[in-house]
């Protein structure tokens, strides 16, 4: 699912990199912003405050200058939850969330992108996948029954990445190879690839089934089937 209005990404309006940037680095600069803040506060209270506030109005600059794109996408919803949740409950005094976020932010991050690919799927709505795949894939290639199979499939592996990036997270969540090496190397050792491997696995474990005949089609073929053929005519031979 594509949130914003449809339709105002067209052949010359954009380029290639603007086109890159808002599918795959756009909204994740407000999360390097954050961390970036946080790191340098040393994730002190007033430094996780701050950094809570700064990245939720690049946050709501970004999706507003993506949605007018027709390019916000669920992530966009899902990320600036993150920092609105922990923006409102800090500034609100509330102890426990702002310790949550000064030792867990890694952890919540990712536990943020499991739920945004999840519960779409859950509730029978189109999945992030989605979003990619119209901008990336032929058209006729959407069309396809097995597209939706290919585009389940892979919702459910990258929720399972994501939260078993959260579960390294929370593993050590003061050991930034837990944090921050080992969850991306998976992500795009083994993540970003999978639209190489994973559809051709799929297929070969659950190859789709060819389209039965129609009424008509078997009908014309046991009528062929069944036909007598004609004696060929030719010159009537004399006798001798």
């Amino acid at each position: 699912m594509t949130l914003g209005p449809q339709g105002r990404y067209t052949g010359g309006s954009m380029r290639g990199v603007a086109r890159f940037f808002f599918l795959h680095i756009g909204s994740f600069v407000p999360v390097f912003l954050y961390f970036y803040l946080c790191g340098t506060a040393a994730f002190s209270a007033d430094g996780v405050r701050h950094a809570l506030l700064v990245a939720l109005v690049v946050d709501s600059a970004y999706i507003a200058l993506a949605w007018s794109q027709g390019e916000a996408k669920q992530f966009d919803a899902g990320i600036w939850t993150l920092f609105a949740v922990g923006t409102l409950a800090t500034r609100a005094g509330v102890a426990p969330v702002l310790r949550l976020y000064q030792r867990y932010s890694p952890t919540l991050l990712f536990v943020a992108l499991g739920l945004t690919a999840l519960i779409p799927l859950l509730l029978g709505r189109e999945t992030f996948t989605y979003h990619f795949a119209r901008r990336q894939l032929p058209r006729w290639q959407l069309k396809v029954p097995e597209f939706h199979d290919v585009s389940r499939v892979m919702t459910l592996y990258w929720t399972f990445l994501f939260f078993t990036a959260a579960g390294l997270c929370t593993w050590a969540p003061t050991d930034w190879r837990f944090t921050f090496l080992y969850p991306n190397l998976m992500l795009f050792g083994i993540g970003v690839t999978a639209t190489v491997w994973l559809p051709p696995l799929y297929f070969r474990l659950f190859p789709p089934a060819f389209p039965a005949p129609s009424s008509r089609s078997s009908w014309a073929c046991r009528s062929c089937s069944t036909a007598r053929p004609r004696a060929p005519r030719g010159p009537a031979s004399s006798s001798a």
